[in-house]
């Protein structure tokens, strides 16, 4: 999260991730980083690849409307 935020002080506002992006906590941890302050980034994401209760990507694609949200 410290690294959001530097790079907000230098001037960087586009984050790109996923939710593969790991631990599998990536979106997770911008949320975090950017609460309060969601309108002054743009963020790009990949989705759809599913992830098992075991933190496993099981390589079977999701694109249902519930998941993409």
């Amino acid at each position: 999260m410290a690294t959001i935020h530097r790079s907000k002080e230098l001037g960087v506002n586009f984050l790109d991730t996923a939710d593969l992006y790991g631990p599998l906590k990536n979106e997770q941890l911008i949320a975090k980083a950017i609460d309060g302050h969601r309108n002054d980034y743009i963020i790009a994401t990949k989705f759809g690849w599913e992830i098992d209760d075991n933190n496993k990507v099981t390589w079977a694609i999701n694109g249902q409307k519930k998941y993409v949200k």
